[in-house]
């Protein structure tokens, strides 16, 4: 099995996180609008990775 950099791996991690964060405050945005509110915006960014996350794990499960 060939061995990945780590390096690589970090900045791949990186990014995804960077883009679960962007979308999580553009979602955030939405959801203010309809009156949901949040206390930080770090919340709500742990809120949509931690959903993202558990949505990948049930898709895997489903295949």
């Amino acid at each position: 099995m060939k061995q990945r950099d780590p390096a690589a791996v970090l900045l791949g991690m990186g990014l995804i996180l960077a883009l679960l964060a962007a979308v999580s405050l553009v979602a955030g945005g939405v959801m203010k609008l309809f009156g949901f509110t949040y206390d930080s915006v770090g919340s709500l960014v742990l809120y949509f990775i931690f959903a993202s996350v558990l949505s990948a794990a049930w898709d895997a499960r489903m295949l």
